[in-house]
């Protein structure tokens, strides 16, 4: 009995570990982030930005703050994306603590407009990720069109999804 304990247990420290790319978003003066799978878990990585080089390309620091949350903490992402964009709330702010890291998806007026925001900070390093919007004109009416938190929202759906139903990935 002793002996399968153990083989259970040495087996158990040995489950291999599948990280799959998602998608990469940027944000223009502040980071790109990264989205993978993590086994079953959403892994964000924000990469900050440093500064142009002399061809004018943008270069990121390498070391990415990251976070990974779980099922239920990926929910409470999209049910705060999904908020915002339905215009449901105007100002909000959603804290996701795990351990050593943090993760603060807020949104503030800025102005006469609202700036949506994306924050990690992980071990006293902290990146932000300002998610793209654009405005519409129609039949002389402007509208925001939040298209890069709409895009991470989009991306969170088929993050939840695909766990609900595979419950792997």
């Amino acid at each position: 009995e002793f002996r399968r304990v153990l083989f259970r247990s040495r087996m158990d420290n040995k489950r291999s570990s599948t990280t799959t790319q998602i998608r990469t978003f940027y944000s223009d003066g502040f980071s790109y982030m990264n989205l993978k799978f993590f086994n079953t878990m959403l892994s964000i990585s924000l990469s900050k930005f440093i500064e142009k080089d002399n061809t004018g390309r943008n270069v990121y620091d390498q070391n990415a703050v990251f976070i990974s949350v779980n099922f239920e903490q990926a929910y409470a992402l999209y049910k705060t994306c999904q908020d915002i964009l339905e215009n449901k709330v105007n100002e909000v702010n959603l804290q996701i603590k795990l351990g050593n890291a943090t993760l603060i998806l807020a949104r503030n007026k800025n102005g006469n407009i609202y700036d949506t925001m994306l924050s990690v900070t992980r071990d006293n390093n902290s990146a932000q990720f300002l998610f793209s919007k654009i405005t519409q004109i129609a039949d002389n009416n402007s509208n925001t069109i939040e298209m890069g938190l709409g895009a991470f929202y989009k991306t969170l759906d088929g993050y939840l999804t695909g766990i609900n139903s595979e419950q792997r990935l």
